[in-house]
């Protein structure tokens, strides 16, 4: 209980409207509890922003000594990490260019201003790419000029890049600095199916690209809406997934508060859904969790294409469970299949797509395959993957008894929504 409250307490830091009044508690935590708040705030992107908010604010005094030193050093050594980062990332772009790939790139840099107005708040781990499938084999040939080579391959047509891996991940690593190992996702689509659910998505992104420009390092970015709609459906795949970073609700919350009265690019984002139910539902969903988490005046036309339709049970759910969702710790909770079965119309896939999520027979880590690694590295990667697969064994069994519990409180809740309603309307 006493963790869900000092996370609900940086939440209200976070708000549009910052409210510290909460921030007292983190005045005298005890190193154990520091510590865990630290690893939370690591995985869920918001700690440098959280001491961004605060130095802004002029109220690091609210926080104890161990964990306004914590996030500052954090912070140094992300700036440093993030110049490492572009400048590989204008490696990348110039060997793209000379190799003549059609792409654009995706989420990171590109979301500087638009989400995140310095580039140095957020914690970023690998490259996307948006290319055109005909480019596939020039892409793959511009990755492995500049070291890295294939690791993975996907139904979809995407591949994984990456360089080879001279150090096992792990969860004791210091993940602000300078990356160890670079990673390149290539896409072909701008979104996938995943989880059973399947979205249309835009064709012709790459015909609709801005230049942009970041620190002098130049690229091709997608436009403005396809970008809006590639972040609100990345959050979403990843609420399907069970778990979210909340820094992308926190970039989306940014997004909407500054483009709220731009009614001309609000209706080409509608325009660019093109009318698809599952997409609007999807959009609606993510708006609804991260105005429950980061409260503001939404756009009106918004409010009106994907909030006002959305179903009860999306509604219901934000609000008995979004919150408490939102900010577990990694990996999360699976009370998101109360929602997820909304997006699957074929009754046999459900159950069958159910019966793999609440305890999957595959749980081996993928680390460290298709690469050539040294002795020394295989048989640690060899370990790492024996470790996962036992966490991962340990989260099912947990979950099993946490749906159980949270299946009594949603069919509670589903109950109580008729009279809410009439009670509202008797007011």
């Amino acid at each position: 209980m006493r963790e869900a409250f000092l996370k609900r307490a940086i939440l209200s830091a976070l708000k549009p409207k910052s409210d510290l009044a909460p921030m007292e508690v983190l005045r005298n935590g005890d190193r154990t509890a520091t510590k865990k708040l630290l690893l939370w705030l690591d995985q869920s992107g918001l700690a440098l922003y959280f001491f961004h908010r605060l130095q802004r604010e002029k109220a690091l005094d609210l926080l104890s000594q161990d964990l306004r030193q914590a996030l500052q050093q954090r912070t140094q050594q992300n700036r440093l990490r993030m110049h490492r980062m572009l400048s590989e990332f204008s490696n990348l772009n110039r060997s793209f260019s000379n190799h003549g790939v059609r792409y654009s790139a995706m989420k990171g840099f590109t979301l500087v201003p638009e989400y995140c107005p310095d580039p140095s708040l957020r914690h970023q781990t690998d490259f996307d790419f948006l290319i055109a499938p005909e480019c596939a084999k020039d892409a793959a040939r511009a990755l492995v000029s500049c070291g890295y080579e294939l690791q993975e391959s996907g139904d979809s047509g995407g591949m994984t890049f990456g360089t080879p891996l001279l150090h096992i991940p792990s969860r004791y690593d210091n993940i602000y600095d300078v990356p160890r190992h670079r990673q390149v996702d290539l896409h072909t689509v701008l979104w996938h199916e995943a989880h059973c659910v399947s979205i249309g998505a835009p064709i012709d992104c790459l015909d609709r690209l801005q230049p942009k420009s970041m620190l002098g390092v130049p690229f091709p970015a997608l436009a403005r809406d396809d970008m809006f709609l590639l972040q609100v459906f990345h959050a979403f795949q990843h609420l399907l997934a069970s778990w979210i970073r909340l820094s992308w609700l926190f970039e989306l919350d940014y997004f909407l508060g500054t483009h709220e009265q731009d009614a001309a690019f609000w209706h080409s984002v509608l325009d660019r859904a093109s009318g698809d139910v599952k997409l609007r539902r999807a959009l609606g969903l993510i708006l609804r969790l991260t105005n429950q988490i980061f409260p503001r005046r939404l756009p009106p036309i918004l409010e009106e294409w994907c909030l006002a339709p959305l179903p009860r049970r999306a509604e219901t759910w934000v609000r008995q469970f979004g919150v408490m969702w939102a900010i577990s710790d990694l990996p999360g909770k699976k009370l998101t299949l109360f929602v997820h079965r909304d997006f699957v119309s074929d009754p046999n896939l459900w159950r069958k797509y159910l019966k793999s999520r609440i305890f999957p027979t595959h749980l081996q880590s993928s680390l460290g395959s298709g690469i050539h690694l040294s002795l020394k590295v295989s048989v640690k990667a060899r370990v790492s993957r024996c470790v996962y697969a036992l966490g991962r064994i340990i989260f099912h069994v947990r979950e099993m008894a946490s749906l159980a519990m949270g299946t009594i409180r949603w069919r509670r809740a589903l109950r109580s929504v008729p009279s809410q309603r009439r009670a509202i309307l008797a007011d």
